[in-house]
């Protein structure tokens, strides 16, 4: 079944009649799911990127106050890397 044939049908005279508005119905149920995605989409890569940002800026105050110990256990634990995020308020 073709794109156009979905929203056909044959009228008592014989003719084809479309319905548009379950055609545009549709349509617009597909726009709002693309619409939906492409937020999800921005949404997660901005995550993504506030997450990178957050934690150079704690892995930065670190190096700059020569805790190194310290920088080596956060990469490594990630409770302890949470627990210096709020120490520093970074959260």
């Amino acid at each position: 079944m073709n794109k156009e044939s979905q929203y056909a049908q044959m009228n008592q005279e014989g003719k084809v009649e479309y319905d548009m508005c379950r055609a545009f119905e549709q349509l617009e149920a597909r726009g709002r799911q693309i619409g939906i995605q492409q937020g999800l989409q921005q949404g997660l890569c901005r995550g993504i990127q506030q997450g990178e940002d957050r934690i150079n800026q704690l892995y930065s105050i670190l190096i700059s106050e020569d805790r190194y110990e310290d920088l080596k256990k956060a990469v490594e634990d990630k409770a302890f890397r949470e627990e210096l995020y709020r120490k520093m308020q970074l959260v």
